[in-house]
């Protein structure tokens, strides 16, 4: 097939003379038509086992522990089942609902988790051929503690799979990167640009799969979620791309004071804006010479926080979720105070139950027969939720920070 490809290719650009084809007799052709009809037998060919330094098993290596990669294999690339009309209609709801009360199975999801019998080394979120992520991590979406960038991860592994139920009459789609589409250390030290590139885009060609896109061609916005990297604590914040408008804005929670991108972030972000306008330049995007001048801002909201410390990496999985372009949300937060404590510790147990009771996540219904069996035998005074709110218990919230502390290293 190569070899034909190759040759019709010389014969357009006149590189060579078309071959000749010499003219059979009657009896010539009846001859190979008699061949031709005799049926050969071939013996099974064995194919070769990919070995781990195969190119395709390299890219998913090459992407980080924290994030949860897409593994794509052959029969699904070929076969891909859409959703169905109703899944993309605009009365599917693809958002989160602030004042919509938690499901009855959502309810028994978040009083398991977050009990005294929670499975913290149990494996309770698992995409099909994908990477384990175990409760501990879920903990982390308790109310108070600083959000693991794990769940971000596996959040915009949700949103990309949220936008397959778009309706294509609300326009061109997102696409959500993961935390880690380049490290703090490669840019600090300097590394290679070279091995940087190659790093960069073997992450996008996997979150690409994860969207089920070739390219970046009919997407309006793009999220980069990103951590400020300091002793004491991280801080999450999101840089976004609009494609269609040639903006780059930073979505921030913290209101410091602080407008110098180089100064409030260090150079990390700049890092990142020209390592994926380098990636759009090298795949042709038509669009990129206004990127390159685009000059990245921050997005002004009133919900901006000044004391708040933990609640950032909610606040960017919010952003991400409803943030439109051109300074628009979708739907909006009550202003720093005890109100916008109660929407957030909210936000915490909805996006747990979300991403959870996912249809992708095979260990659902093990999950739900184990919420199911531990409600029977739970006392009904100690609910987690109680109206819109969510109870936090003192003694949970030192347990898990304890936890996740020695478990995953983070500072909560």
């Amino acid at each position: 097939m190569f070899q034909r490809c190759v040759l019709r290719r010389q014969m357009l650009t006149n590189k060579i003379k078309r071959p000749q084809v010499k003219k059979q007799t009657a009896a010539q052709l009846a001859k190979s038509k008699e061949t031709k009809s005799k049926t050969v037998k071939l013996a099974p060919t064995k194919q070769k086992k990919k070995e781990p330094n195969d190119k395709e098993e390299t890219a998913i290596h090459a992407s980080p522990i924290s994030f949860i990669p897409l593994i794509v294999d052959s029969e699904s690339e070929k076969r891909q089942v859409k959703p169905s009309n109703f899944l993309v209609s605009p009365f599917y709801q693809r958002k989160v609902i602030l004042h919509e009360p938690v499901s009855e199975e959502g309810k028994k999801i978040v009083e398991y988790i977050w009990s005294d019998n929670t499975p913290e080394g149990d494996i309770i979120f698992e995409e099909k051929k994908g990477v384990g992520i175990e409760c501990v991590f879920f903990l982390s979406l308790y109310p108070e503690i600083q959000v693991a960038s794990t769940i971000i991860d596996l959040w915009t592994l949700v949103l990309n799979n949220e936008e397959q139920h778009r309706d294509k009459l609300s326009g061109d789609g997102n696409v959500y990167c993961h935390t880690v589409m380049m490290t703090h250390h490669s840019v600090e030290m300097g590394k290679d640009v070279e091995a940087r590139r190659n790093f960069f885009d073997e992450n996008i060609d996997i979150v690409l799969k994860q969207a089920k896109r070739k390219n970046f061609d009919d997407v309006n916005l793009v999220f980069f979620p990103a951590i400020k990297m300091s002793k004491k604590s991280n801080h999450f914040y999101v840089i976004c791309f609009n494609l269609k408008t040639s903006e780059i804005k930073i979505i921030d929670n913290i209101d410091n004071g602080i407008d110098d991108i180089k100064t409030r972030y260090g150079g990390f972000p700049y890092a990142l804006m020209e390592s994926f306008i380098d990636y759009l330049e090298r795949n042709k995007y038509q669009n990129c010479y206004d990127l390159i001048l685009a000059e990245p801002k921050q997005v002004e909201f009133s919900w901006k926080t000044t004391y708040n410390s933990h609640d950032c990496g909610i606040f960017i999985m919010r952003h991400m979720e409803t943030y439109l372009g051109k300074g628009n949300f979708l739907q909006e937060l009550k202003k720093e105070g005890p109100g916008q404590k109660v929407q957030l510790n909210m936000l915490r147990a909805k996006y747990m139950v979300k991403i959870l009771l996912m249809s992708f996540n095979e260990k659902k219904k093990t999950l739900l027969k184990e919420a199911q069996a531990y409600m029977k035998v739970k006392p009904k005074s100690s609910k987690m939720l109680t109206g819109n709110n969510v109870r936090v218990d003192e003694e949970l919230w030192k347990r898990f920070n304890e936890t996740l502390i020695k478990t995953i290293d983070i500072e909560v």
